[in-house]
């Protein structure tokens, strides 16, 4: 990457020309002219200002959305999908690959293929993994102690796949180590990829932990002092396209070097108030003698320099210690405060000019990154904040592509037809969405397509929806067998006390009949005082107001229940206290039955919903 020819560089013009060339400016002579200089930059500005990395990291999180396959079976999109959530973690793999896209405006990834390496005896070809043999790596060539046969070989290698999914891995390659031959006519390119020396080292020094995971055929290019190429279907190459005039060798420019005298300017700002912070924010308190008049006498004549400094120190360090004590000097003093106008010296303005341009300049709207983009404006403002990065949502899905495609190479999968991110929906028209639910619900688009914009899975709701209703019934059966035995015990009970109630009558009215005598040894009782009924036949006595039957409890708890329905809620609840309080049995019956109307009110709210959602209609 060589400068190109540039207006500033040009000695004889600016020799004619009568004025300063504006172009000629102090940045423009510290931007880095070759490619490691300039990845060195971009690296070094995209941690050093915070604001302009937050503000690329939210415009790429803003557009990483779920991964969204096509072509394939409910089962094969259930592994994909378990797969790269869950194992892969795929959203975040995307995040940390596009973040080296926004820094250095280049990514390069490439699978890694999990594999077992085996070591086998040349004598009786013992064959077990190297993790489980006891080896030294020296001049690329495994030496150790066979278990079996007890002698030192020099080992054979073998390799085999694996398919442990958890062992698949995003390999993040650093620009720093790629190198390109590009045809800017074909697109044709060959990926090298330089060895790190701290990887070359380790190897040749036998780490175990970098010789038995690396392939093979790195090791090899170790071995023989050479670069590692790559299959170009295999690494992944994100960069930023750039003027067909640049002289880019394949590379993408970084955007850095575009926005490169925005960040000066706003580095600038920050460096002065940061000097500001420094010196001129905390004022500088002094403590000198008085000034006195000429008529005036002077008392400082009676002290010495050094005693009036040591006076006014040893004040100072009381004061530190107990602020509420009280300091005596013989001469008068003046307090004074020096410096301190860092506040109103503060380019605080200056400085969210330029932070605000520079976000501007990059695509990234300030009132995105601040969050204070007006309701109103919404809609709009983030269709044309997504029209802007285009592009980058073109990136996302051919990396997402390639990988899933990778993926289905390594695992022996059927790959999918297509492979994309879903469409972001934040901007989406209200009102589509609300067309498109009527739509559902007149059968002319279904739930799915209708719910999609929601963040809602149609199968998973409707899978859910069943499992409620099933647990409603469940529920409801559990709740019915157990008024059944308690119906059946209240039965036993009133029964009960009806009989107990009429042995106590007989008891009575034979007491008074051998009183009185009119009633002979083994005659029937006399009727009971008042015209009541013989205790021993006909119907038994209400108890506590409810009806002797079950069938009439039942009744009487209906009506009641019908009359307190139609009451409102406090009216209702005072009503059943009282109740409680003078008849428990009525009132038990009673909260039973209003318990089932509501059963049954919520039952029928749930069989409308269900035609509202699948409603028929002719299309």
């Amino acid at each position: 990457m060589n400068r190109p020819p540039t207006f500033y560089g040009e000695e004889d013009f600016l020799n004619q020309d009568k004025f300063m060339n504006p172009w000629r400016d102090y940045p423009s002579h510290l931007m880095q002219t070759n490619l490691a200089g300039v990845l060195a930059l971009a690296e070094y500005i995209w941690y050093k200002n915070q604001t302009y990395r937050e503000a690329m990291l939210r415009t790429l999180n803003y557009f990483i959305t779920k991964p969204k396959l096509d072509g394939l079976s409910e089962a094969e999109r259930e592994n994909y999908r378990k797969f790269l959530n869950n194992v892969l973690k795929i959203n975040g793999v995307m995040n940390t690959v596009g973040e080296d896209y926004m820094a250095y405006s280049n990514a390069f990834t490439a699978l890694y293929r999990p594999f077992n390496r085996y070591l086998i005896c040349p004598q009786c070809s013992m064959s077990r993994p190297a993790a489980r043999v006891k080896y030294k790596f020296e001049k690329f060539k495994f030496k150790g102690w066979c278990p079996q046969c007890h002698n030192e070989y020099v080992f054979k290698v073998r390799e085999s796949r694996s398919f442990d999914q958890k062992r698949l891995k995003i390999w993040r390659i650093s620009p720093k180590q790629m190198h390109l031959s590009y045809n800017s006519m074909s697109h044709d390119c060959r990926y090298l990829y330089m060895i790190p020396e701290n990887d070359r080292s380790r190897i040749m020094q036998g780490d175990r932990v970098m010789v038995e995971h690396t392939p093979w055929e790195i090791i090899e290019c170790i071995k023989h002092n050479r670069p590692f190429e790559f299959d170009p279907d295999m690494i992944f190459h994100w960069k930023d396209e750039t003027l067909a005039g640049i002289p880019n060798n394949g590379w993408g420019i970084p955007r850095v070097l575009i926005h490169f005298n925005q960040l000066f300017y706003v580095q600038v700002l920050k460096k002065y108030n940061e000097a500001l912070a420094m010196d001129y924010v905390m004022p500088i308190r002094v403590l000198t003698p008085a000034p006195r008049s000429a008529m005036e006498e002077d008392l400082l004549y009676n002290y010495a320099f050094n005693e009036v400094t040591t006076q006014l120190s040893q004040i100072i360090d009381d004061h530190r210690k107990d602020s509420g004590s009280w300091h005596t000097l013989g001469f008068p003093v003046e307090y004074q405060l020096l410096t301190g106008e860092g506040r109103q010296l503060a380019p605080v303005d200056l400085i969210t000019y330029g932070m605000d341009d520079l976000l501007n300049s990059s695509g990234v709207p300030a009132e995105f990154y601040k969050g204070t983009l007006e309701v109103g404006a919404l809609p709009p403002a983030l269709r044309l904040f997504e029209q802007r990065w285009a592009n980058l949502v073109a990136s996302l899905n051919s990396w997402l592509e390639w990988c899933v495609e990778q993926i289905a190479w390594a695992q022996r999968w059927e790959p999918p037809e297509e492979a994309q991110l879903e469409r972001v929906t934040v901007a989406d028209d209200f009102e589509k969405k609300q067309i498109q639910l009527s739509l559902a619900q007149s059968n002319r688009l279904s739930l799915g397509t209708a719910m999609a914009p929601y963040g809602l899975d149609i199968k998973k709701e409707i899978d859910a929806y069943f499992e409620e209703q099933e647990y409603y019934l469940k529920k409801q059966r559990e709740f019915s067998s157990k008024m059944q035995r308690a119906d059946i015990n209240a039965e036993a009970g009133i029964q009960g006390v009806a009989i107990d109630q009429a042995a106590q009558q007989q008891d009575l009215d034979a007491q008074q009949g051998m009183l009185s005598g009119s009633a002979p040894p083994g005659a029937g009782p006399a009727p009971p005082p008042g015209g009541m009924p013989p205790a021993g036949g006909g119907q038994p006595a209400p108890v506590g107001g409810v009806g002797t039957t079950m069938d009439e409890a039942y009744a009487q708890a209906q009506q009641e229940a019908q009359r307190l329905v139609s009451m409102p809620e406090t009216a209702r609840k005072s009503e059943l206290i009282n109740m409680k309080k003078t008849n428990p049995t009525l009132h038990a019956f009673v909260s039973q039955e209003l318990e089932n109307i509501r059963q049954e009110m919520k039952s029928q709210g749930y069989q409308m919903m269900q035609q509202q959602a699948t409603g028929g209609g002719a299309i």
